[in-house]
């Protein structure tokens, strides 16, 4: 499976049938970055682009995505190592996800995903 080029752009339709996915699976997750900003700009009738789709979800829930990948046609380009933000980095149908367990200026992924 190629590795995604850095200068293609989606729009969060792009990655409509793996959110759905996720949801299907259970696994809680919020879509953060560039796509949560495409959409709230869709319902404002703009267009914005992004190169990947970022995800934030509990740390426990972020291990059970990357268990389940492999097996679901999704490419594991990282896991995420102890550093300040850790991510896991994703390849679906040669688009990039990245994938979060925290991110600074949000709150805790579980209280991000109840909002």
């Amino acid at each position: 499976m190629p590795e995604p080029s850095k200068e293609e752009t989606h729009t969060v339709d792009d990655f409509a049938e793996f959110l759905e996915t996720l949801k299907k699976e259970g696994f809680e997750h919020v879509v953060i970055g560039g796509c949560a900003v495409g959409a709230y700009a869709h319902l404002r009738g703009e267009t914005v682009l992004t190169a990947d789709l970022d995800i934030l979800s509990p740390p426990q829930v972020l291990n059970e995505i990357l268990e389940w990948a492999p097996q679901n046609g999704v490419k594991l380009l990282k896991r995420p190592q102890p550093r300040a933000i850790p991510t896991a980095f994703l390849v679906w149908k040669d688009k990039e996800i990245n994938i979060l367990s925290s991110s600074h200026g949000l709150p805790p992924a579980g209280a991000a995903i109840q909002a």
